[in-house]
């Protein structure tokens, strides 16, 4: 099952941050852009996940792991 956590990554430390969590988590974790569905960067690349910040309309983290509760802080409303 694919889980789906929409986030929003307002700092450079923020990025550091999840970048970190991410790298602690044993699958695989992505980050998607919730407008082009093509674009997807590996969630623990430090550089990937800064340019996502910067050029994916909105953000969503996605695994087959249950991330929600590792990512959490920086999940946001669906609306």
């Amino acid at each position: 099952m694919l889980h789906k956590v929409k986030i929003m990554l307002d700092t450079t430390a923020d990025v550091k941050d999840f970048v970190g969590i991410c790298e602690g988590i044993e699958e695989d974790v992505s980050i998607i852009d919730g407008t082009n569905k093509n674009y997807k960067v590996n969630a623990k690349s430090f550089i990937g996940v800064l340019c996502a910040q910067c050029d994916f309309t909105s953000l969503y983290a996605i695994s087959e792991a249950d991330i929600y509760t590792k990512l959490s802080r920086f999940a946001v409303d669906e609306a």
